[in-house]
């Protein structure tokens, strides 16, 4: 106990070590790295240096203040373009204002929930998504607007809806008009627990929620990917502004430690590795569907020829070593984040321990071997690619965080047994403080001291995490914990399968649950729905068989592509004249 305060006194140093708030590290490089460009944006060829970002972030908070933006106000980003998005974001910290994105793709009424829900003092907006804009913009009382309109030669310029407005709106300016500045940009105080972001959940379980994020929640999430990368690494960036993932994990970091971030519209499998060549790119994100369209492509005798050498997976693929010889991918991440924990957990995996990987004529950036002994410094696990890795890894909790896996009543379970995986702070205003609006969610997400994260894990001897589902997803069934995820993969084997998803429903007898799978079968198909249930029944373990089985058009999804599961069951339920937690059929 007594070594508390100096183990606290020695994280809050690690912390710090780079400064708690990336404005005060995007300054510092704008005087000393000044020349050197911050962003690359490639739909234009258009490079930003860090003297000409601290010059045009002045000039747009001026701009903010001059239409009464001030500290604590929420502002609303509906915007495809990365550039823009990155310049009003910094600028918003600038004036002391909270960076609100909303996802483009939103249109009716999820646009208008998170709307209603955050009522922003603000809006910044394309000029090609104001029907959409429109079409949700009555839930509030004219919200003031400022429109991005491309110039005419802009990439995104579209003379078709040039001049165009949205009705339910007040528009008090343009972009343009906010470059042109005003008579204050300096900087409002900040501290690190102060407002910085509300991002939105994917709305997988339910109605979407905003995360409360704060200067610190980026500073804890950022900071063993800072590790990883240097001032000579390139960040790559097609992620879109309104996910931490490439807001903060991608841009913030890139800010943070001084390097470029090379940024594109959205993500292109045919022209990703002429990106990667055009700016010398080091490091990236892949996200699943990325990672399969890549490797559909066909294959060239120089694919490994390329800058890219440190790539986060998560989940990790079951195939990362072979994606890794293919493309020549000297370390993968795999991790644990969220919106609410920031990074959880961290692993690394070394696919070419023994030589290979990036030619050495075009590594650039942090070295291999410094990578590798960070991670090991730090208590995070370094595997070998080319060895078997136990499904579901997410790595070593990270050094700011204690994690446990709970059980119904919230205690702690041992290890290899299933439960919900929950974190603690090591210091304070690590994690989010809640959720905006909501008290009664934001006390179930904090209750007894631990942020619950709603993720089914498991942690072994060795204290390392491995996931297996969401909660709401994780099924009771004949005496067994099953994973839809589990399900999903068994029933995505049948040839006839394209999508699948499994749910629990209420058992007809006892309180357990049965499975529920839902697929989309391949365009030439000829199985019905008892066809695939008989198949299943033959192929899969006795507790995963399922009790229903529905063929669909497709699977419900969020604006991010997730499906959304409670769709799914709240569906057949209401076929089956029941209801969570009622009798069964």
């Amino acid at each position: 106990m007594a070594d508390r305060p100096a183990e606290a006194a020695r994280l809050e140093a690690e912390l710090g070590r780079d400064g708690e708030l990336v404005l005060d590290r995007l300054e510092e490089w704008a005087v000393s790295r000044g020349e050197r460009t911050f962003i690359y944006y490639g739909e234009e060829d258009r490079t930003v240096s860090f003297a000409e970002m601290e010059r045009l972030c002045s000039n747009i908070a001026a701009g903010l203040r001059g239409l009464g933006v001030g500290a604590g106000d929420r502002v609303a980003l509906f915007l495809t373009n990365p550039l823009v998005a990155t310049l009003s974001m910094f600028s918003l910290w600038r004036v002391g204002a909270v960076y609100c994105p909303i996802n483009y793709s939103l249109t009716g009424s999820l646009l208008g929930h998170q709307l209603r829900d955050l009522e922003p003092r603000l809006v910044i907006a394309e000029e090609s998504l104001l029907p959409r804009l429109a079409s949700a913009a009555d839930v509030l009382a004219e919200p003031d607007l400022v429109v991005h309109r491309p110039a005419r030669d802009d990439h995104d310029f579209d003379p078709a809806l040039s001049g165009a407005t949205a009705e339910h709106c007040r528009t008090v300016g343009s972009f343009a008009d906010l470059l042109a500045g005003g008579a204050d940009g300096s900087r409002a105080p900040q501290q690190p627990a102060d407002l910085a972001n509300i991002l939105y959940t994917s709305g997988t379980t339910g109605p979407s929620k905003g995360v409360l994020q704060s200067h610190r929640w980026m500073n804890q999430f950022s900071y063993a990917p800072r590790r990883l990368i240097d001032r000579d690494d390139v960040v790559y960036n097609d992620l879109p502004l309104y996910h931490a993932a490439g807001a903060i994990s991608n841009v913030v970091r890139a800010a943070w430690v001084g390097c470029e971030v090379a940024m594109w519209d959205r993500f292109s499998a045919g022209d990703y590795w002429r990106r990667i060549a055009r700016r010398g790119a080091t490091t990236a994100i892949l996200i699943d569907v990325m990672i399969s369209r890549l490797v559909a492509a066909p294959r060239k005798a120089d694919d490994a020829r390329n800058t890219l050498h440190c790539v986060n997976l998560t989940p990790l693929p079951e195939k990362h070593h072979e994606l890794a010889r293919r493309f020549g991918l000297d370390i993968c991440a795999t991790a644990y984040g969220q919106t609410e924990t920031g990074l959880g957990a961290l692993a690394l995996i070394d696919q070419f321990p023994d030589g290979g990987g990036t030619p050495p004529e075009l590594y650039r950036g942090r070295p291999r071997e410094e990578m590798l002994e960070f991670a090991r410094r730090s208590g995070y696990p370094v595997f070998r690619g080319d060895r078997e890795i136990r499904k579901g890894l997410m790595g070593a909790p990270s050094v700011f965080v204690e994690a446990a896996i709970l059980g119904p009543d919230d205690e702690v379970l041992p290890p290899e047994r299933y439960g919900q995986l929950a974190f603690r702070e090591r210091l304070p205003d690590l994690f989010t403080a809640g959720y905006w609006g909501r008290p009664e969610a934001t006390a179930e997400l904090l209750a007894n001291g631990w942020l619950h994260t709603g993720d089914a894990a498991v942690m072994d001897d060795d204290g390392l995490l491995y996931f297996a589902d969401r909660m709401g997803n994780f099924i009771r069934s004949k005496g067994e914990n099953i994973s839809s995820y589990e399900v999903e993969e068994l029933v995505g084997e049948h040839p006839d399968v394209r999508l699948c998803a499994a749910v629990g429903v209420p058992a007809s007898e006892g309180d357990e649950e049965e499975v529920a799978v839902f697929a989309v079968l391949r365009s030439a198909a000829e199985v019905g729905a008892a066809d695939l249930e008989d198949w299943l029944h033959r192929n899969l373990p006795r507790h995963m068989r399922p009790g229903h089985v529905r063929l669909l058009d497709d699977l419900p999804r969020t604006p991010t592509n997730k499906v959304q599961k409670f769709r799914l069951r709240d569906s057949l339920l209401a076929e089956l004249g029941t209801r969570p937690g009622g009798p069964g059929r």
